[in-house]
């Protein structure tokens, strides 16, 4: 398989002038560690959690760290705060590259740009595990849904895991804090189950602009 093959073309990305504001408080929302940030197109760097707290920290006179003042960075940009040097993924390469990825850095994702240096997608480790998974099970569903609704070491019980997939399997869709009220459960918690259900291809998870998660049911 082809990187081109496994990359997302729907992903969030920044422009190297976003405001600090803006880009940091979506990819927040977005719970991402990170997001790739461009310049006319082209993969200039990657912006992230880690860039977002080194820039909310100061050292004064005296060498003493403090919180810096967010007005002061809000309105400058993000190519200012930005990881300059980012690895990435050519579309052309085979999968192997991006597993390699797993095995020594493990990021939330990875940049993938053609032969130009344009940004032109994006691979996800959520991705990456699941082909793994599925070349590990050759194709048996059925192991999916059983490893993916089993207790985990924490003892969290499989039942809600379980009727939340039922639930957006016969309604089609379902808003993370809606399924949180119906189930009495935290709506953190109904968004980490979404988040392996996803990884497992039972359903997938869409965002609105304000970070709201939604789970859809995977149309056959």
């Amino acid at each position: 398989m082809k990187i081109s093959e496994l990359m997302r073309k729907k992903y969030l990305s920044f422009d190297a002038n976003d405001k600090f504001n803006h880009a940091a408080v979506k990819l927040l929302r977005k719970k991402q560690r990170e997001a790739p940030v461009t310049r006319a197109g082209k993969l200039v760097g990657v912006f992230s959690v880690s860039d977002i707290a080194g820039a909310l920290v100061q050292r004064d006179m005296f060498g003493k760290i403090t919180q810096a003042k967010p007005e002061k960075i809000r309105e400058e940009p993000v190519k200012k705060h930005m990881t300059q040097r980012t690895l990435y993924l050519k579309e052309g390469m085979d999968l192997t590259s991006a597993l390699l990825f797993i095995t020594h850095k493990n990021p939330d994702s990875i940049p993938v740009v053609d032969g130009k240096g344009n940004l032109v997608g994006v691979v996800l480790s959520a991705d990456l595990k699941r082909n793994m998974l599925k070349t590990i099970s050759a194709g048996d569903k059925e192991a999916a849904i059983d490893e993916v609704c089993k207790p985990d070491e924490a003892g969290a019980s499989p039942t809600a895991i379980d009727s939340i997939l039922q639930f957006v399997q016969k309604n089609g869709s379902a808003k993370a804090i809606a399924l949180a009220r119906e189930f009495k459960i935290p709506v953190e918690e109904v968004e980490e189950y979404a988040e392996s259900l996803e990884k497992h291809g039972l359903l997938k998870i869409e965002y609105s602009l304000l970070g709201e998660m939604t789970l859809k049911k995977i149309q056959a």
